[in-house]
């Protein structure tokens, strides 16, 4: 198991809700949310196993949220949730 210094940069739960299932030109983004610090999360959660495919759709859906009116300017934090890797 990680330690807990492994998950100092994840968002707590007073993290804001920006959005769900936000419609991109890469896709759908599961969760787009802002921390505390005011640090923007793209995150994306699959059920099961994630492969490389998964890896690659993350990377396009962190470039497309920059395109978003409130993510523009700003270098999002992507995080892949799934059961296995």
């Amino acid at each position: 198991m990680p330690s807990a210094a492994a998950f100092s940069g994840i968002p707590s739960a007073s993290a804001t809700l920006l959005g769900r299932e936000v419609l991109t030109e890469a896709g759908r983004i599961d969760v787009l949310a802002q921390d505390s610090s005011g640090r923007h999360w793209v995150i994306e959660a699959k059920v099961g196993v994630a492969g490389r495919d998964a890896v690659g759709q993350l990377q396009s859906y962190l470039a497309a949220s920059r395109e978003l009116e409130s993510f523009r300017g700003i270098d999002p934090i992507g995080v892949l949730v799934a059961e296995d890797f």
